[in-house]
């Protein structure tokens, strides 16, 4: 991201024009996207998640842990990513508060495994 260090008229380096307020807007719209949570549409696949970032989800479907229901659930997805071929998720359960892990390796996601219980 870069960024314009704007200096006051009489200087003429930094002018307010299209290409510096488009890059301005990038800029506003890129720190957004990579705000602390996203929230995505409900129904959404978990497995097509493949960015850093914090999201949450409702009615959550594609490769969920065993037991839970495409139709009924609400989770917080947290997501680091190497690169496409390898990552790491967590899944936090909203409503029973059990939290769940999985790799991505060499681009498929692994099983989801609990790795707490409360």
């Amino acid at each position: 991201m870069d960024l314009i260090e704007f200096k006051n008229l009489p200087n003429t380096s930094t002018p307010i024009n299209a290409e510096n307020l488009n890059q301005m807007q990038d800029n506003v719209k890129n720190a957004l996207n990579n705000a602390i949570m996203n929230y995505l549409e409900t129904g959404y696949n978990i497995d097509n998640i493949k960015q850093n970032g914090n999201y949450a989800i409702f009615n959550a479907t594609g490769s969920l842990p065993t037991g839970f229901l495409t139709n009924d659930n609400n989770i917080f997805v947290e997501c680091y990513i190497w690169d496409e071929n390898w990552g790491r998720q967590t899944l936090l359960d909203v409503r029973t508060n059990n939290s769940y892990s999985r790799n991505l390796s060499n681009g498929i996601w692994q099983n989801w495994k609990q790795i707490s219980m409360l």
